[in-house]
């Protein structure tokens, strides 16, 4: 998993398969996480934290790819931008 620290969802296709992400859309809720991801990252089981959806698509609309981060509670402020090319 470390390869993936800090990688650029968004222009990896375009870089390595020529594909153009045209749309990403995100959805966020909160949720309880699952117990086995509060074990793996030693947080409690009781609290909400932030889940999103994260749906990438080409310029003919097809998906490219979908991802759904977990965000544990924090202070910091979290930027979710409108992103089209």
């Amino acid at each position: 998993m470390s390869e993936l620290d800090g990688a650029n969802f968004w222009k990896s296709p375009g870089s390595e398969f020529g594909i153009v992400i045209a749309r990403i859309s995100q959805d966020v809720r909160t949720v309880v996480f699952p117990g086995e991801i509060c074990d793996a990252l030693s947080l409690p089981h009781e609290f909400n934290r932030l889940f999103i959806q994260v749906v990438a698509r080409a310029t003919q609309g097809a998906p490219m790819y979908y991802q759904e981060p977990y965000v544990p509670a924090t202070d910091r402020r979290l930027h979710i931008s409108d992103m089209k090319s």
